[in-house]
């Protein structure tokens, strides 16, 4: 049932773009924001079933499908403003204070 959900999710979010490959979406520097973003959303969605976690929130697939287009626009917006390894470093340093200070 979750591998039909995510088959459907997934067919429904790329039968609504234009020129996306439904085996690879091939991204880089010159793609248009519509293919980085599709590109994103189709990893984000594999990720989450290939880990068990894609509806584990309890949330519906209108919901699970905002959730990874949030994640992905935002993900996208870091990275077009060159902020997105800026993130993850101040995050990660932020993540090792917390555990110094629990005794983690």
């Amino acid at each position: 049932m979750k591998n039909k959900m995510v088959a459907v999710l997934a067919f429904t979010a790329l039968t609504a773009c234009t020129n996306v490959d439904f085996n690879t979406v091939l991204v880089n520097e010159n793609s248009s924001q519509t293919t980085k973003l599709n590109a994103c959303m189709l990893n984000e969605i594999n990720s989450r079933a290939a880990a068990g976690t894609l509806f584990t929130s309890g949330l519906g697939v209108r919901a699970t499908a905002e959730n990874v287009a949030n994640d992905c626009i935002r993900k996208l917006t870091l990275q077009s403003m060159g902020l997105d390894e800026t993130a993850v470093n101040n995050a990660t340093g932020f993540i090792n204070s917390l555990k110094n200070l629990g005794g983690n």
